[in-house]
């Protein structure tokens, strides 16, 4: 099994966290039932603007690092930041280092915290679905 972390910078914070919590789970379930790409966990962090999601995930196969900003995107991260690393992934020669958040950035707060433990809850009720 491939292991991936999707790094999802989102530059507002939520104000209900239950409705993003279940948006974003619904953006989760398409990439799996589409991408066959599994999420295991997902850990949130509060920045001065917005918050850093980060996603672990697994897949049989292998995922192109032009996948990656695909996915990254779907997920809802900042869009700006997806085109940069679009054209980092696309260069020749590619940075070794073209996904990156800024952890000096994140704090853990209620909101993380919050949102950490709902997006969770609601990955696992998924799984029960199955």
């Amino acid at each position: 099994m491939n292991k991936y972390t999707f790094l999802i910078d989102i530059d507002y914070k939520p104000t209900n966290p239950n409705k993003f919590a279940e948006e974003f789970t619904n953006k989760i379930k398409f990439v799996e039932d589409i991408l066959k790409v599994f999420v295991e966990e997902v850990e949130v962090f509060e920045t001065r603007k917005g918050i850093h999601i980060y996603v672990y995930a697994s897949s049989e196969r292998k995922i192109s690092d032009e996948e990656i900003v695909v996915i990254q995107l779907a997920l809802g991260s900042d869009y700006k930041r997806e085109i940069f690393n679009w054209s980092r992934v696309i260069s020749n020669p590619k940075p070794k280092h073209w996904n990156v958040l800024f952890k000096s950035k994140e704090k853990i707060t209620k909101l993380s915290r919050m949102l950490t433990i709902l997006i969770n809850n609601k990955l696992d009720g998924l799984g029960k679905d199955l």
